[in-house]
């Protein structure tokens, strides 16, 4: 393992027909305004059981280590 930044911009997809399909499941960047210019059809928060979230904690450039994923 190597020191290096977080990705900005990522996009979490899951199957539910063993990998034939994918579909995002979360949206993630670095700021609320590119949650809302990248992935407008994204929610901030769960209104409903299937929503698909866009969220800002983990994609801090820094700490370039011990970060989550």
């Amino acid at each position: 393992m190597a020191n290096s930044p977080r990705p900005g911009v990522w996009v979490l997809e899951r199957s539910v027909d063993y990998g034939k399909t994918f579909t995002p499941w979360q949206y993630f960047t670095s700021t609320r305004d590119e949650c809302l210019s990248l992935f407008p059809q994204a929610e901030l928060r769960i209104t409903r059981d299937d929503s698909i979230l866009c969220e800002t904690g983990f994609s801090d450039i820094i700490p370039l280590e011990n970060g989550e994923v």
